[in-house]
C-alpha cells in the first residue's frame, strides 16, 4: 500500500542544484541565507530581553502594590482593592438583607483569597521555571549567575547601589497619564582582572606540548569528530526539558488551587406531610375500638381504601408504611422556596443558610 501524501511546508533553504560538486568556499550557495538568519536571530535576542525585563519590572511593581494593600489591614473582610470593593459592593447589593449577610462576606472574602493565593502559586512556579532556564544556559558565564544567585538570597534592605554603581531610575506613566516609578536598574562595573594573577597562572598551569598528529587518509578525515556530541555546538537542553516536565507534572495542581473553595447556590423546598382527616377520623375511632369495645362505624371505615383500614388493623410499630399507601394517608404540604449557599473542602460540605431578616421562625428550620 503506498504511503499517503503529506504536504511539506514551504522551503526556506532552496535546494543545491547547478555545480555542488565544484563549489569552493567564497563562492555564493544556497546556505548562505543561514548567515542573515544568524544575524537576525542576534538582532532580535536584545528585544526578548528587553520585553523579559519590561515583564519582570511590572510583575515586581504588582507584586510590591499587593504586598503593601495586604499589610495594612487586620479584617480579611475588609476590601484592600478596587476589585475587594467591587466584590463588596456587588455582596452588599444581592445579599444585604440576609441573616448571614457578614458569614457570606466573610465566605467569599476567603475564595477571593485562595484565588490570589493560587495565582501566586502559579506565577512563582513559571517564575522558578524561568531561573531554571536561565541557568541553563551556557552563554552566561558562572560568574553571572554566582552574582544572581547572591542577589537574590540577599535581603532587599542590604542592596544598596554603591559609589562606583550605576542606578538608572525607571518611569511608568498609569493610566490617568501621571508619572510613577518603578523599581530602578542597578548596574555593576565590571571589575579590572589583574595582569599579575594571570602571570602566576600562566606560569602555574602550563598547557602540555602538542605532540605532531598522525597523518589521516581523505576517507578518514570526512568522519572525523563527527562521532562527537554536538551539545557544545548548540548547548544541552536536558535540565530544561526537566523542567518543563516538571511544571506540567505541576499544573493539575496549580488549577485545582485556582478553583478551591468553589461552591453554588442551592435553592429547595421542604415537604410537610399531614394525616388525612378521614385517617385521622378513623384512627380515633379504631382508639375506642381497642380501648372501649365500641365497633368502628362503617361509614367511617367505607371513607378509606381497603388497604389502609387493612393496614392499620394489622399495623406493627417496627413495619414502615408501605410506599404505596404513603399518598393514601397523608397530604402534603411543600414550604419555600429557600436557599442556601455550599461549598466543599476536604469532601465535607459546609453551609450557610441564606433566609432574610424577616423570616422568624425560620420556617421549616
Amino acid at each position: 500500500m503506498p504511503r499517503r501524501y503529506k504536504p511539506q511546508g514551504e522551503r526556506r533553504i532552496e535546494p543545491s542544484r547547478k555545480g555542488r560538486v565544484l563549489w569552493r568556499p567564497g563562492k555564493p550557495h544556497p546556505l548562505d541565507v543561514l548567515f542573515d538568519e544568524a544575524q537576525t536571530m542576534r538582532e532580535e535576542l536584545p528585544g526578548h530581553l528587553e520585553a523579559l525585563l519590561t515583564s519582570v519590572q511590572q510583575l515586581q511593581y504588582a507584586l510590591h502594590t499587593l504586598l503593601e494593600q495586604e499589610q495594612h489591614f487586620d479584617d480579611p473582610a475588609t476590601p484592600v482593592s478596587e476589585a475587594d470593593h467591587v466584590a463588596f459592593r456587588a455582596v452588599a447589593e444581592r445579599f444585604h438583607n440576609r441573616k448571614h449577610f457578614d458569614h457570606l462576606e466573610a465566605v467569599f472574602a476567603v475564595i477571593r483569597r485562595k484565588r490570589l493565593a493560587g495565582r501566586l502559586q502559579a506565577i512563582k512556579a513559571a517564575l522558578d521555571l524561568a531561573s531554571g532556564l536561565l541557568a541553563e544556559e551556557e552563554s552566561l558565564s558562572h560568574e553571572f549567575l554566582s552574582a544572581m544567585q547572591a542577589a537574590q538570597t540577599t535581603p532587599a534592605e542590604e542592596q544598596v547601589p554603591g559609589a562606583d554603581e550605576v542606578v538608572f531610575p525607571q518611569e511608568q506613566e498609569d493610566d490617568e497619564g501621571d508619572v510613577e516609578q518603578v523599581a530602578p536598574l542597578v548596574l555593576f562595573p565590571v571589575e579590572p582582572e589583574d595582569a599579575s594573577d594571570d602571570k602566576q597562572d600562566d606560569e602555574i598551569e602550563q598547557p602540555p606540548p602538542q605532540q605532531d598528529s598522525p597523518q589521516l587518509s581523505k576517507e578518514e578525515e570526512r568522519v572525523l569528530n563527527l562521532t562527537e556530541p554536538l551539545t557544545p555546538l548548540v548547548t544541552s537542553v536536558q535540565q530544561s526539558r526537566a523542567l518543563l516536565r516538571s511544571f506540567e507534572a505541576r499544573l493539575p495542581e496549580l488549577r485545582a488551587r485556582l478553583t478551591e473553595g468553589n461552591g453554588w447556590f442551592d435553592i429547595f423546598y421542604v415537604s410537610k406531610r399531614h394525616l388525612k382527616e378521614e385517617v385521622k377520623t378513623f384512627l380515633q375511632a379504631l382508639g375506642r375500638e381497642r380501648r372501649r369495645k365500641v365497633v368502628v362505624p362503617k361509614d367511617i371505615e367505607q371513607a378509606l381504601h381497603p388497604s389502609v383500614a387493612q393496614y392499620f388493623r394489622q399495623k406493627r410499630d417496627d413495619l414502615p408504611i408501605p410506599k404505596e399507601l404513603v399518598p393514601l394517608i397523608f397530604d402534603f404540604t411543600e414550604y419555600g422556596p429557600y436557599a442556601k449557599y455550599r461549598w466543599r473542602e476536604n469532601k465535607r460540605t459546609y453551609t450557610v443558610s441564606l433566609g432574610l431578616d424577616t423570616d422568624y421562625p425560620d420556617l421549616p428550620f
